[in-house]
């Protein structure tokens, strides 16, 4: 498809690897470069394991400069993607996360280039930091449109923002939605995917884990988590004191999580706030049984409780466990959950419905 010349797209993002929400964008670009329209790419940091791009989206790496002061350095590498952004003088820019907003802010002024600005988590709590929250919000109240992904998110802004704010969810990774996990007879190994991060409180769900096998029947349960971050070694200390060694594991950082996930039977969310959590979105396309948190944006959006999985409120353990052994004691029931979420999400969230319904929200502002 030829691409459309008269309207085009920057996406601006400080590194392309290492999260859902630099995964999302770069699915998203993706999908808008395959609907016919220009797309490019700016970044502050390049990776060797970076995400996917279609090779002829031109990517703009912005050269850090030499320079042993951290403060002038970071200072003149800023300057320089707000120059990197202006050359490519595009439609629209979406900046992704809190640096590249602030960036792409001073990159749109006096320019003709519109700022599409983007909540990717819970706005009520992040940016944590008071001050980075009010500049965050005097942007969003500049801006000529914001791209939220459900209802809470957009509730967050006050009326005359929220006409500008339009929902469009995630794209799910298509490597997830072309595999079903099989039917079993017993629901024994969960798994959790993410950073390991306070946000995740994986030692919410370790320690729910702890109180599910004390349960008679659970003692050969596992439970497996997927993801780098800096509370490793604090959930290794917890893992040691309550004697979880040979049932729950830190499997590090994966790619391919849609081939590991064929070893496991259920999938839990432990996370205390959320945007649209993408790992949640990808276990029920792959036909997970799933438990999650009922935090205040995300989740509530693609489980309805009983039917396609199961919502517990958020640090209580005792409630997470119960869910986990509800799986346990009906497999078959926690199979047609499974099935029922996988039907559900592939429905919503296909990519060519979201490129189209983002790309004319765009056009809107």
């Amino acid at each position: 498809m030829e691409n459309n010349i008269k309207c085009s797209f920057v996406f601006a993002i400080s590194q392309r690897n290492n999260g859902g929400a630099e995964r999302a964008i770069c699915q998203l670009a993706n999908v808008v470069y395959e609907l016919g329209y220009s797309v490019e790419f700016v970044q502050l940091f390049s990776n060797d394991d970076d995400y996917y791009l279609n090779s002829n989206i031109l990517v703009h790496c912005v050269p850090q400069p030499k320079i042993r002061n951290k403060l002038l350095r970071r200072a003149i590498h800023i300057i320089r993607a707000i120059e990197e952004i202006r050359k490519v003088n595009a439609t629209y820019l979406i900046p992704m996360l809190e640096v590249m907003t602030y960036i792409g802010y001073f990159a749109t002024r006096f320019s003709k280039t519109k700022l599409i600005a983007t909540i990717r988590n819970n706005p009520f709590e992040l940016p944590s930091n008071r001050i980075e929250r009010g500049f965050r919000d005097f942007i969003c109240n500049c801006a000529d449109g914001i791209f939220v992904q459900n209802e809470e998110q957009k509730k967050y802004f006050k009326l005359k923002v929220q006409k500008k704010t339009f929902i469009v969810p995630n794209i799910i990774n298509e490597a997830f939605l072309g595999r079903t996990i099989k039917r079993k007879n017993t629901v024994r190994n969960f798994v959790a995917a993410g950073r390991l991060n306070y946000q995740k409180n994986y030692a919410y769900l370790i320690r729910s884990f702890s109180k599910l096998t004390l349960t008679n029947g659970c003692k050969d349960c596992t439970l497996t988590i997927f993801g780098q971050g800096p509370e490793e070694k604090n959930l290794r200390v917890l893992i040691k004191q309550l004697n979880l060694n040979d049932r729950v594991y830190l499997a590090g950082r994966c790619d391919e999580l849609y081939e590991k996930y064929m070893d496991f039977d259920a999938f839990v969310l432990s996370s205390d706030f959320e945007g649209m959590p993408n790992a949640l979105m990808e276990a029920m396309a792959i036909g997970f049984p799933c438990i999650s948190t009922n935090c205040k944006t995300g989740p509530a959006d693609l489980i309805k409780n009983g039917e396609t999985g199961y919502l517990v409120e958020c640090g209580n353990e005792n409630q997470m466990a119960d869910a986990m052994h509800r799986y346990i004691l009906n497999p078959y029931e926690a199979y047609d959950i499974g099935l029922n979420a996988k039907k559900y999400v592939c429905s919503m969230f296909g990519k060519r419905n979201i490129g189209v319904k983002f790309v004319y929200e765009c056009m809107q502002r």
